[in-house]
């Protein structure tokens, strides 16, 4: 085992292998459909956890992370501490006493342990790719076929913020007026679509597609678009240019 932990652990790891001791053998769980976790350990003590359900959603957490070298433990999330049970340059194996079903959200006790592979090269799924700030640039509407730039409910300054700890921030200003909204976010992978939820009451959500181009451009699409100055809407195909700022 690699030590200092503390070293050695930092970067991108991709859950691979789902395991439970049974008879004493570690058998594998095999992971259904894209199910699975993303874990980001960076130098300054922050861990970002990437979940990713079954039907490809993914939702973002953040938390503060430490290790051990002498128990040979890692722990997250204020309360959990896992035993490192192999650390190299490639692999990473976690081992703990309990176990939550994705679907169902049951807790199981046994013995547990999760194989991650490192993926600093990896590709980035869409929700890792979304994380920053993104400019609003202009307003496309299409007709025959065709976009073009329409100025219809274009807000005068806007922006949206995608955060680690899975909240969104979304931004706008017409003249005077300001909105500005902060709410929980999860992006979908095989679709891009992404959705809003208001913390406080969940029925209320907004769902956007988007198409990233590149690293540094952002389409969001969507059928209905509302003007705040006549309190219209008005429904079609349109397209919001952002770009990331940082």
């Amino acid at each position: 085992m690699l030590k200092p932990i503390a070293r050695h652990i930092t970067g991108r790891w991709k859950l691979t292998k789902s395991l439970e001791m049974k008879d004493g053998k570690w058998v594998e769980d095999p992971l259904a459909g894209e199910t699975g976790q993303i874990y980001n350990f960076h130098t300054d003590g922050t861990l970002v956890l990437t979940n990713i359900d079954p039907e490809g959603t993914a939702s973002m957490e953040s938390m503060r992370w430490s290790a051990d070298d002498e128990q040979r433990t890692l722990t997250y999330d204020e309360d959990c501490t896992v035993k490192v049970l192999r650390l190299t340059a490639d692999e990473f194996q976690m081992g703990y006493h309990f176990s939550v079903d994705e679907e169902t959200r049951e807790v199981n006790e046994g013995e547990f342990s999760w194989l991650m592979t490192r993926a600093d090269r990896g590709p980035l799924i869409l929700a890792e790719r979304l994380v920053g700030r993104w400019l609003y640039v202009t307003t496309y509407e299409k007709k025959d076929g065709r976009w073009t730039e329409s100025s219809y409910g274009r807000p005068d300054e806007g922006w949206h913020r995608y955060q680690t700890d899975g909240t969104a921030v979304s931004y706008s200003r017409m003249g005077s007026q300001e909105q500005t909204a902060t709410m929980k976010w999860t992006a979908n992978q095989r679709t891009g679509t992404v959705v809003w939820t208001n913390s406080e009451n969940e029925a209320q959500t907004s769902t956007l597609q988007v198409e990233p181009e590149g690293d540094d451009t952002l389409n969001v699409l969507y059928s209905k678009n509302f003007d705040p100055a006549t309190g219209q809407v008005v429904e079609g195909e349109f397209k919001d240019v952002m770009k990331r700022v940082e």
